[in-house]
């Protein structure tokens, strides 16, 4: 068996990867002695990395076992249909409403983002929580904290199928270039146009999904 100080971490890693890629589908069991076989690691860590999955919603725990949190495919279309309208309106607001510092927040995060998005070693789980934290960044300039409120909803409720969207190097880059606009027009002050682009964004992220995630996660 494996030994390091590490164990949980890895553990986790790799049952995120299993559950994104698809070998674990949406509402499926997660059995902690195949995992452990798998690896190979003992329970322990095994069983950390599931609480801590499961801590963040990716996991249920029913009894004494694990399964994969399960959205459906038409959850996921009327989750998408509010984000839309969530992220549209919240994306304007901030725009119509960011001072100075606000505008140097969000070139910040967004700096990060392009780091993390250029970067080889960076994995889909770090990429989709720096696009969760810039999404949750607009919400929060806006000024409304009800629509932040929603926001950090969905993208939780979202979160599974999101990070296996960005296993894709393309989809990566497409969904930088999405925030990259969407910023700009937000502080240039254009509000109308930043919630076209978040609007367009949201399209695009959704429509990719179906194209890919929906046959890895979802069984037909």
């Amino acid at each position: 068996m494996l030994e390091s100080p590490n164990l949980s971490k890895i553990a986790y890693e790799n049952i995120l990867k299993i559950i994104t890629s698809g070998e674990i589908k949406l509402g499926s069991q997660v059995s902690q002695n195949a995992i452990s076989r798998k690896l190979p690691m003992s329970r322990t860590p095994v069983r950390e990395a599931l609480f801590a999955l499961e801590s963040q919603g990716l996991i249920e725990k029913n009894g004494t076992k694990y399964y994969v949190s399960y959205v459906s495919k038409e959850e996921v279309m009327k989750l998408y249909e509010a984000r839309k309208i969530l992220e549209g309106n919240s994306a304007r607001i901030c725009a119509e409403n960011i001072d100075a510092e606000g505008k140097k927040k969000l070139q910040l995060v967004l700096r990060k983002l392009k780091i993390l998005s250029e970067s080889n070693s960076a994995t889909p789980d770090q990429i989709a929580a720096a696009n969760g934290n810039l999404h949750q960044t607009i919400a929060e300039l806006s000024g409304n904290m009800y629509l932040s409120k929603f926001i950090m909803e969905t993208l939780l409720k979202l979160r599974i199928l999101r990070i296996s969207l960005l296993i894709s190097q393309d989809r990566r880059v497409e969904e930088y270039k999405d925030h990259q606009q969407i910023v700009e027009h937000i502080i240039n002050g254009d509000g109308k146009t930043a919630q076209a682009a978040m609007e367009a964004h949201e399209d695009a992220v959704l429509e990719f999904a179906r194209e890919t995630a929906f046959k890895k996660l979802y069984v037909d």
